[in-house]
Order: structure tokens, then sequence, then C-alpha cells
């Protein structure tokens, strides 16, 4: 999944979903520090 289409669905999810889909990224760690720094969500 590229960058974009990760920041589109973030921006079209809820929070709890998002929190799934982060999970579901555990194998791109350097993403899920970005995504947490960026919008500030408690994982």
């Amino acid at each position: 999944m590229t960058s974009r289409l990760v920041a589109l669905k973030i921006s079209n999810t809820k929070k709890g979903r998002l929190k799934a889909n982060v999970e579901a990224m555990s194998r791109t760690p350097g993403l899920i520090k970005r995504i947490k720094r960026n919008y500030f969500l408690d994982f």
C-alpha cells in the first residue's frame, strides 16, 4: 500500500478502525511512528 493510499484511508477512517489498520501494518514500523506523530492517536 502506498503512503498516499494510507493517508487517504486515515482521512476516511474512524479512530478504532485506524488502530486496527495500523496494527495490521506492523511490518512497517517507521510508517506507524509517522502516523502516531501526525495524528496524535493513542495506540
